[in-house]
């Protein structure tokens, strides 16, 4: 087992990369005012009072790490994401880190689809209907939004943050489902995503606990995340690929990624909208060929360039392998 911790004076070969904070730019604000030391709960956190020091906070913390060569990880949250100004925020994205990543649970906050959260996200100016918010595929707009404030672009990698179990002590509010949990991470994957990061808490719902992965109550939740984490680790050759520019395109409500690995074309696709549907691909440089669905004991014909597939829910991933080369040079970005 690797480690990514803040503990110094207890790291050993396992400790992989060092974690400066979480949510920093929450709780302390963009802002170069002096920090206390304060943590949230703990006092005053910025002086003067109401002042912002998130960006003092955080170099602060990173002068206390050891300058070792090991990455330097850092999570945010909805002031990154919903809240700061793009230049506000690319300076938390790009300052501190060399590994960033930001939170938002779509599928289990209520708080989330208002129009100063997701609605801020997604451009809406009211609150998200839930067929808008609580779904997989703006797992994938996050990562998209983190990764455009990285500079310059394609710079630093970025990991996504998934909930598991119910990560709210308000017991009416959502849990994620396991199918849930793994069309989030595959939205995430198929934006670009570089690493998952599990979010392991219960502070509510009918199981409240501190890891998730370890209690009877949540087994198809492990059950579910030890196949996708199998599967992520058996495709990483080709998740680790360049991206295949305009190869692909898709009429239907899909998201999608062309990959080219292993001298074979990779088409993996997630369903946008809640209630599915069908998606037609067309894939420049094919013409007729088999395409073997990924996982799924089956295969689609591809006819002049294009095959179709039914996306049962808002939930549905397929992960597609194009037999065969294609007969044009293709064009890579990472």
């Amino acid at each position: 087992m690797h480690a990514i911790h803040s503990q110094v004076s207890i790291a050993g070969p396992e400790t992989v990369g060092w974690l400066l904070s979480d949510e920093t730019d929450m709780w302390a604000g963009a802002g170069d005012a002096d920090w206390s030391g304060n943590h949230p709960g703990e006092g005053e956190v910025c002086l003067p009072q109401g002042a912002r020091c998130g960006y003092t906070v955080l170099e602060r913390l990173g002068e206390q790490l050891p300058n070792d060569q090991r990455l330097r990880y850092m999570n945010y949250g909805k002031g990154v994401l919903f809240w700061q100004t793009r230049e506000e925020a690319a300076r938390f994205v790009n300052q501190f880190q060399d590994v960033v990543s930001a939170d938002a649970y779509w599928y289990t906050d209520a708080n989330v689809c208002s129009p100063t959260e997701g609605g801020a996200l997604l451009g809406a100016p009211s609150t998200l209907p839930d067929s808008e918010c609580h779904r997989a595929a703006n797992y994938g707009l996050t990562v998209d939004h983190v990764r455009s404030l990285v500079r310059p672009a394609g710079a630093k990698p970025v990991w996504a943050f998934v909930e598991l179990g119910h990560p709210f002590s308000e017991d009416d509010w959502p849990t994620i489902t396991p199918e849930q949990v793994r069309a989030a991470v595959w939205s995430s994957l198929i934006h670009g995503a570089r690493g998952i990061v599990y979010f392991n808490h219960s502070f509510g719902g009918p199981c409240a606990t501190q890891h998730v992965l370890r209690e009877d109550c949540y087994a198809d939740t492990r059950e579910t995340v030890t196949r996708l984490n199998n599967q992520i680790t058996r495709l990483a050759p080709v998740l680790n690929a360049p991206f295949v520019d305009d190869m692909t395109t898709a009429d239907g409500s899909v998201d999608f990624m062309t990959k080219y690995a292993d001298e074979s074309v990779y088409v993996f696709a997630a369903a946008t909208d809640q209630s599915g549907g069908e998606a037609t691909f067309s894939v420049r440089c094919f013409d007729d060929t088999q395409v073997t669905v990924v996982d799924e004991s089956r295969s689609l014909d591809m006819v002049d360039g294009r095959f179709t597939d039914d996306f049962v829910n808002g939930e549905a991933v397929h992960l597609y392998r194009l037999e065969g080369q294609p007969s044009c040079p293709l064009s890579a970005q990472q």
